[in-house]
């Protein structure tokens, strides 16, 4: 998730999958709502990460990244029994690019926290996406966060249609209503 606050109010905040993804040789951290947190912060906000990475090499070296961008990582859990998520990029015959999303990675662990909750209750916005929503842990953990936030807060959806992630029960409509 990225949670992102005015300057001088509460926050913007991404929450969910914060993730390297690998097209060729090279390696980018990415993911919707990382690259909603920075584009948040070049705007003035303070937008913070609740994400979870692993505590891998990866996991190290999205520390350093974020912490070079000037993003709060207050918020980011680590997980010593998942890696970090990664996407294997790939073109195709036709040019079009291909993704692997690995599956079991931290992301797919996001945890409750008190920090969360009382980030919720403060926050301005938050982006939150489709693709987090593929474990139930995870799922669980988004909806609480999204119960916890003032009913002005705006809410970005980032909706992910990507092979077989794309199953609309894992699509948060509204946060009150229960999961299956």
């Amino acid at each position: 998730m990225a949670i992102a606050q005015a300057a001088a109010r509460n926050g913007v905040l991404p929450i969910a999958q914060c993730r390297f993804s690998t097209p060729r040789a090279s390696i980018q951290l990415g993911g919707a709502p990382a690259n909603f947190a920075y584009m948040t912060s070049l705007l003035g906000d303070d937008a913070k990460i609740a994400s979870c990475i692993g505590r891998d090499a990866l996991g190290a070296e999205a520390i350093q990244t974020l912490k070079s961008l000037h993003l709060d990582i207050s918020q980011l859990q680590e997980d010593a029994l998942h890696p970090t998520g990664t996407v294997i990029v790939s073109l195709d015959s036709g040019g079009q690019p291909v993704y692997q999303i690995t599956e079991g990675v931290a992301w797919d662990f996001l945890q409750r926290s008190d920090g969360w909750t009382n980030l919720a209750r403060r926050a301005d916005a938050v982006c939150f996406g489709s693709l987090a929503q593929r474990s139930a842990v995870s799922r669980e953990t988004i909806l609480d966060f999204l119960r916890h936030l003032r009913p002005e807060a705006l809410r970005v959806f980032d909706v992910n249609l990507r092979q077989q992630f794309l199953r609309a029960r894992y699509w948060i409509i509204q946060p009150d209503q229960p999961t299956s």
